[in-house]
């Protein structure tokens, strides 16, 4: 992270970000047993966690965005 990056766009963003993950690490964190026990990796488990057809992306969608 660029800290003269993050001061200059603070404003943008709600809250506080403490990190920025690849998709290599939040496909290891997400994928952990979703494919019967075992792990998925990378973009495969970043889509299907998050935009698959029950993913978390795609619930909010479903419900028009609210998120509830």
């Amino acid at each position: 992270m660029v800290p003269e990056v993050i001061a200059e766009t603070a404003s943008l963003f709600p809250g506080h970000i403490d990190k920025i993950w690849t998709i290599k690490e939040l496909g290891a964190v997400l994928g952990k047993g979703i494919d019967n026990g075992k792990d998925k990796t990378g973009w495969t488990a970043v889509d299907q966690v998050l935009f698959g057809s029950k993913g978390a992306i795609t619930a909010i969608y479903d419900k028009g965005g609210s998120g509830q």
